[in-house]
């Protein structure tokens, strides 16, 4: 079990098991932080030592890859990929949540 040590929105520390977030993703005016979507339940923050591609790096060994240029997806939370009629491509989740896939990481990680 991996435990990432993240921070709620009260700045209380939090470790949650790797395996249960779906996906990290980057806000403006936020360097050095990702953002936590997990079963925990609510947003927790993940402060980083470098880039998100360093972060991309380093979490591809848990399944995660980065499918757009904000986000960091656990590949094995996807459970659906949706295109729309106007093309936006979209990873979805069970907890009805879902992140935008560009579409050349859709053809490299997703195209079935």
């Amino acid at each position: 079990m991996i435990l990432l040590n993240c921070t709620d929105v009260e700045g209380n520390k939090v470790d949650i098991e790797v395996s249960g977030i779906y996906y990290f993703y980057s806000k403006k005016n936020h360097k050095y932080k990702l953002f936590v979507h997990s079963d925990y339940g609510e947003e927790l923050e993940f402060s980083l030592m470098g880039s998100i591609e360093s972060a991309e790096g380093f979490f591809a060994q848990f399944g995660f890859v980065r499918l757009d240029t904000d986000n960091i997806t656990n590949l094995s939370k996807i459970k659906e990929v949706v295109t729309s009629v106007f093309g936006k491509i979209e990873a979805r989740f069970d907890d009805g949540t879902y992140v935008t896939v560009s579409r050349a990481r859709h053809k490299k990680y997703l195209k079935q």
